[in-house]
């Protein structure tokens, strides 16, 4: 059995295994599908969404010129943007 899949988010998988990890760009669209009615919590949105797609493209820079430093970086701004009580249950959950 599979234990983690890393795939689109296509039915068809959700069978294979109970840990699916989307691609990035997938993950993206959930956060997108989002809609927030309080205006404080559009705003964690948008702020959250930058974030994202600011770390995506280092990600991107990384890939082409990977190093120890740049990995350590990486680590930390993974936690910090996932791992942070933006107060909007939807996005933290």
């Amino acid at each position: 059995m599979v234990q983690t899949l890393v795939c689109d988010d296509a039915p068809q998988f959700k069978l294979l295994t109970d840990n699916i990890a989307l691609f990035w760009v997938h993950q993206g669209r959930r956060y997108k599908k989002l809609s927030p009615f309080i205006p404080c919590h559009q705003q964690v949105l948008d702020q959250f969404l930058d974030n994202f797609w600011n770390y995506y493209r280092y990600l991107l820079t990384y890939q082409d010129s990977p190093s120890q430093q740049t990995a350590d970086k990486l680590r930390y701004k993974f936690w910090k943007l996932f791992d942070t009580d933006s107060s909007y249950q939807q996005l933290d959950g």
